[in-house]
């Protein structure tokens, strides 16, 4: 009584998600757009800025297109490790890293040096 016995399955239903679980995916896939917002209109000024630096005119915009490009490139692969490790252990990190790059724009005395 109360027991399984030997020949009885485990019904197991998946889960449902939730708006948490939606509001937390929106707001990762929006954080990029996020980061690169309030950088545009400041492009002049970092061209007037940045203007001595050699290649001064190619550098400035990939401030705007560089991380666009490296998500691009490298989600596939983050794709698979979240499939191997598990979503709660790396979304952590990646916005770590968002916020540190986001930092070192700020504290950015060269284009070519960091």
């Amino acid at each position: 009584m109360g027991s399984l016995g030997e020949g009885s399955a485990t019904v197991v239903m998946p889960r449902k998600a939730g708006l948490g679980q939606a509001f937390v995916l929106m707001i990762t896939t929006m954080l990029p757009v996020f980061a690169m917002v309030p950088l545009a209109p400041d492009v002049p000024l970092l061209f007037e800025h940045f203007h001595s630096e050699p290649h001064f005119d190619v550098l400035v915009p990939l401030i705007m297109t560089a991380p666009a490009l490296l998500i691009a490139l490298v989600s596939p692969f983050a794709g698979m490790l979240v499939d191997y490790v598990g979503r709660r252990r790396i979304l952590s990190w990646p916005l770590r890293c968002l916020a540190l790059s986001g930092l070192h724009r700020s504290f950015s005395i060269a284009l070519t040096r960091f």
